[in-house]
């Protein structure tokens, strides 16, 4: 029995060298690919893998964004990342493995071979069972580790009220009002942060459990963080705001 197999990465160096390392197994099937958030939960909804390899950040969601939409879908996963932090520890389970960026293709065989072995124990997980391995190793900690170099920061999400750019940096202000720069890019916090973290447009991340009101305009919206923080956003980027505040407990 072949091994039918989904693939998502938006960069297609990327695509085409998964495609080419998977092609040497035979057991496994190449059944399709997808290089966005979207074409995967279509492309898996149609088809129902056996088995998804899946980069955590594409350009339009993240890998876990992806999961939240496949829950009732019975498959292994192997994550790609190149961010060694926080999920890391969860992928470690032997339920999900990872590829961290840049990986040789020794170390994809030996992922293959982890599934193949699953496989024949007949153990294929639901995506929620995966999903909620995520949340539950997630949600252990207050803190996260943010690496810079050889230091490894220890940032306590739970106090964090908002994030934002500041070219090759980022600053992180918490409840205290304290400011800590590190050389880090948003969006590899993004692929850290619990879900009350919002990304608005290139420069902000803001946390919605530290939101204390917020007011909607025609084409704007402004909120206000612990501290008197207040923030405007046009356009989209209120949209995008609106849409996340809407959907979060706080809005309800």
């Amino acid at each position: 029995m072949k091994i039918r197999t989904v693939i998502v990465d938006d960069e297609a160096p990327a695509l085409r060298r998964i495609k080419k390392f998977l092609s040497k197994h035979i057991d496994f099937e190449l059944i399709g690919e997808a290089e966005n958030g979207r074409e995967a939960i279509e492309l898996i909804s149609s088809l129902s893998p056996d088995f998804l390899i899946l980069d955590v950040q594409l350009k339009d969601m993240t890998g876990f964004d992806v999961l939240k939409s496949i829950k009732a879908f019975r498959m292994k996963i192997v994550f790609i990342t190149a961010y060694d932090e926080f999920a890391i520890r969860a992928f470690e389970k032997e339920a999900i493995d990872y590829l961290l960026k840049p990986y040789k293709e020794e170390r994809f065989d030996t992922a293959l071979e982890r599934i193949r072995k699953h496989f024949k124990k007949n153990e294929i997980p639901l995506v929620q069972e995966l999903y909620d391995i995520l949340s539950a190793t997630n949600s252990r900690s207050s803190f996260i580790e943010v690496k810079e170099g050889k230091t490894t920061h220890l940032i306590d999400f739970k106090s964090l009220v908002y994030i934002n750019a500041d070219g090759y940096h980022s600053n992180f202000f918490d409840e205290s009002g304290e400011k800590k720069m590190i050389r880090v890019s948003l969006k590899q916090m993004e692929l850290i942060l619990p879900e009350n973290f919002i990304r608005v447009g290139r420069s902000y991340i803001l946390n919605l459990d530290k939101m204390t009101s917020y007011k909607r305009l025609k084409n704007s919206i402004d909120v206000e963080l612990k501290g008197k923080r207040i923030f405007s956003f046009n356009s989209e980027n209120a949209e995008i705001l609106f849409n996340a505040i809407k959907k979060s407990s706080i809005a309800s």
